[in-house]
């Protein structure tokens, strides 16, 4: 991995793909495995991870978490508080925008997809099993 240094009013989306890609790359070295809760929706975001998982020799999983009830998806959007002091919250019209940047997986890649609206523990066995 290459380092770069940021300017603070550099591009912050791409200062926490690196950070992800490097806390990712210190868990491989120390023999462990990481889950990484990052954004798919473009191959700019993607592809930097199937490269660290060839590179460091890993297993990649994708697990995909999709809502496909609009209303509840809108809901649970609206009602969600993070509690991350001095972090904004995202809102509907984000979501809407991200929507509109979303790129379909390369043919044939390998992933779960799980529907949020699905019990926990039904969510939570599909993704154990997927990941065994």
């Amino acid at each position: 991995m290459q380092a770069q240094a940021f300017r603070p009013d550099s591009d912050y989306e791409e200062l926490g793909r690196r950070l992800l890609l490097m806390l990712a790359h210190r868990q491989f070295l120390l023999g462990q495995s990481a889950i990484l809760d990052a954004p798919g929706h473009e191959s700019g975001w993607r592809d930097p991870f199937f490269q660290l998982a060839e590179a460091d020799g890993v297993r990649l999983r994708i697990v995909e978490v999709q809502c496909q009830e609009e209303g509840i998806h809108r809901k649970r959007v609206d009602g969600r508080d993070r509690g991350i002091p001095g972090w904004h919250e995202f809102n509907w019209s984000h979501v809407e925008r991200m929507k509109l940047r979303w790129q379909s997986w390369p043919s044939g890649t390998e992933r779960l997809v799980v529907e949020s609206t699905d019990t926990l523990e039904s969510m939570l066995s599909q993704v154990v099993d997927y990941v065994r």
